[in-house]
């Protein structure tokens, strides 16, 4: 009786075994497939996000170049702005250190 229990769990193992190799290439071959698809679609992604960043920098450059403009052609509203909030600070700084 013995012998036939070990048999049984011998031809048991064998068979999970078999079966664990035959699913470790099913499995091997999803994930490759699955790799294939994500890597495709982030390739994808990398194109379309290199085509906004370089947009964004060209609106950025826009910008800049309009307000380098309008403050090199009138540049005393932008010198009494920051006058103005250099007042301000200051005023809201010294009343914080009275205060202490």
């Amino acid at each position: 009786m013995d012998t036939q229990i070990r048999q049984q769990i011998t031809d048991a193992l064998e068979t999970l075994n078999s079966a664990a190799q035959e699913n470790k290439e099913e499995i091997k071959q999803i994930v490759r497939e699955k790799f294939g698809q994500v890597k495709d679609i982030l390739g994808a992604q990398k194109g379309m996000l290199q085509e906004k960043v370089a947009e964004g920098r060209e609106v950025v450059t826009e910008q800049l170049t309009r307000i380098d403009s309008s403050v090199r052609s009138n540049p005393w509203p932008f010198l009494a702005t920051a006058a103005a909030s250099s007042f301000v600070l200051g005023v809201l700084f010294t009343n914080n250190k009275k205060k202490s």
